[in-house]
């Protein structure tokens, strides 16, 4: 085999091809990798945050901090409570407008606005004072009846005593 000048720098010219393919396809990867953390880094939410049980006689009250953090007025939000047992077995549920919805609840949350909600439930037999709370958001509708997704645009903190 004869080494062929013209063939050697072909197969260099195919390797700095190769090498430039590399590096742009590298920084458009970096690329949409950044845009996707600023875009989900900066993503609007409920942010509730619930406080520990208090159990008053037949009833059980978990009370509720709600911040609106859309750049839009939230119309109303639907809620569910779970009440577990020491176990982790559910010994009652309800669920409830805790934004709008009903007369009760307030009727639009303001963007960057805090309101509380006090989630009562009367359960079917006597629960202690050994109980825990799981809260799920259902349903966020937006001003305007945009609905928002609740598995992304919510944010839970559950408050230890």
């Amino acid at each position: 085999m004869w080494y062929n000048q013209e063939n050697g720098l072909q197969n260099e010219n195919k390797k700095q091809i190769g090498i430039e393919y590399i590096w742009v396809a590298t920084r458009l990867l970096l690329l949409c990798v950044s845009m996707y953390a600023v875009t989900t880094a900066g993503q609007s939410k409920l942010s509730v945050s619930v406080s520990p049980v208090e159990v008053k006689g037949e009833k059980v009250i978990v009370p509720l901090s709600l911040k609106n953090e859309f750049d839009h007025a939230i119309a109303s939000a639907k809620a569910t409570v779970f009440l577990l047992d020491v176990d982790g077995k559910m010994v009652a549920q309800s669920s409830k407008w805790v934004i709008g919805g009903i007369s009760g609840a307030a009727a639009v949350l303001e963007p960057g606005a805090t309101n509380a909600y006090f989630f009562v439930i009367s359960p079917s037999k006597r629960v202690t004072t050994n109980i825990t709370a799981r809260l799920s958001i259902n349903r966020v509708v937006l001003e305007g009846g945009k609905a928002a997704d609740p598995t992304r645009g919510v944010q839970i903190n559950m408050l230890s005593r």
